[in-house]
């Protein structure tokens, strides 16, 4: 059987992951992005980094953040974004 994701787990994830700790930083102005080149990346594999099994320094983060906002998403649909990330990927972490 395949480890499940609950729906409590991505809401817990929504509230305090690390792109909602981004966001925080960056609306108190204190974002600090990367210089990570996301030009050839999709939208999905930049929402997808959180995801993952490997875990960032923060400014990695704030870059993500910023290119996806860059990107003309909002912090809403940031969050419908990385909450459909974890329904459908987050199982094979």
């Amino acid at each position: 059987m395949l480890p499940t994701v609950t729906s409590g787990f991505i809401k817990g994830i929504i509230r305090s992951g690390r792109l909602t700790e981004a966001r925080l930083r960056f609306d108190a102005g204190e974002g600090n992005p990367s210089d990570w080149n996301f030009a050839t990346k999709s939208c999905w594999s930049i929402v997808c980094e959180e995801v993952l099994d490997t875990d960032h320094e923060a400014k990695a983060y704030d870059a993500i953040y910023a290119e996806l906002i860059w990107r003309g998403f909002s912090p809403d649909e940031i969050d419908g974004m990385r909450s459909l990330a974890w329904k459908t990927a987050g199982w094979m972490n």
